[in-house]
Order: structure tokens, then sequence, then C-alpha cells
């Protein structure tokens, strides 16, 4: 294989795993978003009334309050919107400082799924040659073949 071919080849698999890892990111928010709709938004929305509808799932205690139930729905946010943003920075190849910043907090405050998809953010990111990717200025269309 030549050096040249051999680059090439570097370039193809760095680019799919950007845009796999941004497409997996972008899934577990929507997942997440599901949830929080479910967990969270539903008896916020319906009111204190239908708790017994909803005994099924382990979040639900009798003294839950709306108070707790905001809090959950604004930390659910917040990991949507990290999620969500660096599927997006992964996928469109800018901002590699941010995320790196946002792989090291999902790693922190998602576990299990965010510390996975975290940590094989930061080791695709920290290969210089990815990072030379995301150097690189965008062409228009860059993306439409992947």
């Amino acid at each position: 294989m030549t050096s040249h071919s051999q680059s090439h080849f570097l370039v193809d698999r760095n680019l799919e795993h950007l845009r796999l890892l941004g497409i997996y990111h972008w899934v577990i928010a929507g997942a997440a978003a599901l949830l929080a709709v479910l967990v969270y938004g539903l008896p916020l929305v319906m009111g204190a009334a239908l708790y017994p509808v909803f005994s099924f799932l382990p979040t639900y205690a009798p003294g839950v309050s709306p108070l707790q139930l905001w809090a959950g729905l604004l930390v659910m946010v917040v990991q949507i919107v990290v999620l969500g943003l660096n599927g997006w920075c992964l996928r469109s190849r800018k901002n590699w400082i941010s995320s790196i910043i946002l792989s090291c907090i999902e790693c922190l405050c998602l576990p299990p799924l965010g510390l996975i998809l975290g940590i094989s953010a930061v080791l695709v990111l920290r290969r210089e040659s990815v990072q030379t990717i995301f150097a690189l200025p965008k062409e228009n269309g860059a993306d439409s073949k992947h």
C-alpha cells in the first residue's frame, strides 16, 4: 500500500468514525428526550392525578413533588443539549476543543451510555489525523458522500 493510498484510507476511516459518533450522539439524545417526556414531562402536564397510571416506572414515589420533576426535567434537557451539540460538532467537524470538552462532560454526567460515547469520542478526537481534519476548511457538499 502506498503512502498516499494509506493516508486516504486513514482520512476515510476517521471521517467515518466522526460520522458514526455524531449519529450515535443524536440517537442517544433522542432516547433521552423520549425518556424525559415519559418520566418527567407527562406527569407535569397531566398533573399528580395520573401518578398511579405510571406506577410501573421506578422513578415515581408517592411523595414526588412538581419541583423535583422540574429539576429532573432540567437535568435531562441539559443532557440532551450536550449530546446533540456534541453530535453536531462531530458531524460538522467544527470546534474540536468544544467536542473534547463536551465528551468529557458526557463521561462525567451521563453514565453508562454517555461514558461509552464520551470515551469513544475522546479517543477518536485525540488522533492527530482527526485534529488535522477539524483544522481543514470545509468544502460545500463535503458530507454529501458520507
